[in-house]
């Protein structure tokens, strides 16, 4: 059983990176069809919102703490930097390259947040041990796996027709679900109101075919919506560099699926990245896995000797409290 609960949060990291495959190849067949970038963040956001709120109102009423300043400062930038700049950029990067570069580009993000757990004391790393420099290691291939696939292209393999300051926030507002309703929310309001600056003429607003809206309710209700749900759990669990650590999954499965649905040319060096990083994201994993193994070892071993303590301390101090109050030689005394 515990090795099951180990593997859930992988499971569901594994899930949501096909998830979030399938909607780099949906956004990108949208906005190459002629829709904005700016305008489906914002349907994005908005649709998440929507879907998200109610069940955060429902589901936590009663153990949802209350808002204070701090905190709602906190969500407020969170949603900015990591909603409204994260994903306009993604979208416009999206749009502008490719669905497989652009998940490539993705990760960059492991060994950044990798260094800043480090330097914020979220994550240790011991090169004294294996499992320490697994971790560095691993983390030094994806990135340079990453590097492989956006920089070099090698020759053109053919192919067969077929038959794109969060962690912190969880603890000072443990109710995971409205965390991310708000998060959708407050994103929701500032991706709408920066793409009706940039796209103020409201035809652009229009949606104009199926993928289009299929694109925004799939990326909205899943990726966005579900999405945070999952991440914010699964950071609860097991931090912020083991969440990290899945995106260059996404772009070996972005790759593979962009090569089947859009047709896009596949190389030598794509395949020789996929290689490397999916090597790094085991190795990491894997030093990531024996840190908890070593964690819980440690705890039931202070367990185990408070445990012993109690115990000798319970069967010596009636002795001693007899000792005191009633010597020995006294009692013998009045019995002669």
């Amino acid at each position: 059983m515990g090795s099951l609960e180990s593997l859930k949060p992988v499971a569901a990291m594994v899930g949501l990176n096909f998830g979030y495959a399938i909607m780099n190849i949906m956004i990108r067949s949208a906005l190459t069809g002629g829709m904005s970038s700016y305008v489906f963040v914002a349907y994005r956001q908005q649709v998440a919102a929507i879907s998200l709120t109610p069940f955060a109102f429902f589901l936590e009423r009663k153990k949802r703490p209350p808002m204070t300043l701090p905190v709602f400062c906190r969500i407020f930038m969170i949603s900015f930097i990591g909603v409204l700049m994260n994903q306009m950029f993604y979208a416009k990067g999206l749009y502008l390259a490719s669905a497989t570069l652009a998940g490539a580009m993705g990760n960059l993000v492991p060994a950044v947040t990798f260094l800043i757990a480090i330097i914020l004391g979220l994550e240790k790393v011991n090169m004294r041990s294996i499992r320490g420099e697994a971790k560095l290691l691993g983390t030094l291939i994806c990135v340079t796996g990453a590097l492989v696939m956006t920089l070099y292209k090698g020759p053109l393999i053919e192919k067969h027709r077929p038959r794109s300051l969060h962690v912190s926030t969880i603890k000072k507002y443990p109710a995971q679900l409205s965390l991310s309703a708000m998060f959708c929310i407050f994103g929701a309001v500032q991706c709408t109101v920066v793409a009706s600056i940039i796209e103020p003429d409201l035809k652009t607003w229009t949606i104009g075919s199926n993928i289009e809206l299929l694109s925004v309710l799939f990326s909205g209700i899943v990726c966005s919506g579900i999405g945070f749900c999952v991440q914010t759990w699964c950071i609860s669990k097991r931090g912020p560099v083991f969440v990290a650590m899945f995106n260059p999954l996404l772009t070996v499965i972005v790759a593979a699926m962009a090569t089947i649905i859009l047709h896009e040319k596949v190389h030598a060096g794509s395949v020789g990245g996929s290689i490397l990083i999916v090597g790094g994201l085991y190795a990491v994993l894997w030093g990531k896995s024996k840190d908890i193994e070593l964690n819980e070892d440690q705890l039931t071993s202070m367990g185990v000797a408070k445990g012993l303590s109690d115990s000798i301390q319970g069967t010596k101090s009636p002795d001693l409290s007899i000792d005191i109050t009633e010597p020995l030689l006294e009692k013998e005394a009045s019995k002669i």
